[in-house]
């Protein structure tokens, strides 16, 4: 039989694994439900986890504080069997729909909250390509409706008012996303309901009013990647020396410990 780190079962077919990740972003706390093939990397995960939460930031930013990407100081996981939390130190640590704790180094603007952790939404989840456009500061985030609009027009290259294939797969190669269980054929076919072979601007709105935090991040790399469309791009997937400083920051950062949850874990 297959071991479930290569992210098959026996079978064959692709294993869905979940990890649920709380985090406190500008006061308020999140919880999201990532999905993976298989046992996730530390480097897969922390990347997943940093874009999530990156666009949490960005797109929740309140007046006066400053625009800087997220920043993962310690991870830490829900031991079931000790029920309490311990520093995430290896990917087999982890089970399936563990619940886990990001960290950011502590701020005035990021601080530690009381309170219990939500129930998680589930999210398309993505990874960034490390060829993918450097991030850039979003001047204005419009409302939701504005937002779904305008990454449809950015889509719709040839200006057709609908989206085939390829233009939704060459946008997430140019925005630089990569998605972790899903092949873009089977998002694609995921919003075109009439599977006609073309995605429409209802069919659009549809999915993404399902799904606000997918177009947030498209929004927000789409802006990354039309404010550097004239320069070349920078790596954006995290580098030894990123991973480096994340191991240092979880160890200077071991005592801080997440609030209660508000459900109780599954697994």
């Amino acid at each position: 039989a297959q071991s479930p780190v290569n992210g098959h079962s026996p079978h064959g077919a692709p294993k869905p694994f979940t990890v649920r990740v709380a985090c406190d972003v500008h006061g308020v706390k999140y919880n999201v439900r990532l999905s993976f093939i298989g046992i996730p990397t530390m480097n897969t995960l922390i990347n997943a986890v940093d874009n999530y939460f990156d666009v949490v930031a960005r797109v929740n930013h309140p007046p006066g504080c400053p625009d800087v990407p997220f920043s993962l100081a310690a991870l830490q996981i829900f031991d079931i069997n000790m029920q309490k939390w311990v520093n995430l130190t290896d990917p087999f640590m982890i089970t399936d729909d563990a619940q886990l704790f990001a960290f950011q180094p502590a701020s005035v603007w990021h601080p530690d909250r009381p309170g219990t952790i939500p129930v998680p939404e589930s999210v398309e989840t993505w990874t960034a390509l490390s060829n993918g456009p450097k991030r850039t500061t979003v001047p204005d985030v419009p409302n939701k409706s504005v937002m779904i609009i305008n990454v449809f027009k950015d889509m719709d290259c040839m200006n057709e008012g609908m989206l085939r294939f390829t233009d939704l797969r060459d946008a997430l190669l140019r925005y630089g996303m990569e998605l972790t269980t899903s092949t873009t054929g089977e998002l694609f076919t995921r919003i075109d309901k009439k599977k006609d072979g073309v995605i429409t601007t209802d069919e659009w709105v549809e999915y993404c009013r399902e799904n606000p935090r997918f177009v947030e991040a498209v929004y927000c790399k789409a802006n990354d990647a039309r404010a550097l469309q004239h320069m070349p791009h920078y790596p954006t997937a995290l580098s030894p020396s990123q991973y480096e400083r994340f191991q240092s920051l979880r160890e200077a950062q071991a005592d801080r410990r997440p609030m209660s949850l508000s459900h109780s874990p599954r697994y």
